[in-house]
């Protein structure tokens, strides 16, 4: 069960994980520098709290509450 749940935390975070790489990109091509190792750090946390939440189950009711939502 754990192991699924890091696999689909995983993927969740990777589609969530082009959102701050679209302004890290921006920022460098502007010449503005970027702290890694808080990144590194902020992504980190980020990656362990949408595996939590997939083990708790929020990802999936929040999939079946939409899914129901556009049927009405």
């Amino acid at each position: 069960m754990m192991l699924l749940a890091i696999k689909r935390g995983s993927l969740l975070f990777l589609k969530a994980l082009l959102i701050p790489l679209v302004f890290i990109i921006i920022n460098l091509f502007r010449g503005r520098t970027t702290n890694f190792l808080g990144l590194a750090i902020g992504l980190a946390i980020v990656w362990l709290v949408f595996i939590g939440l997939t083990y708790l189950g929020v990802y999936d009711r929040m999939l079946r509450f939409f899914s129901n939502d556009s049927k009405k």
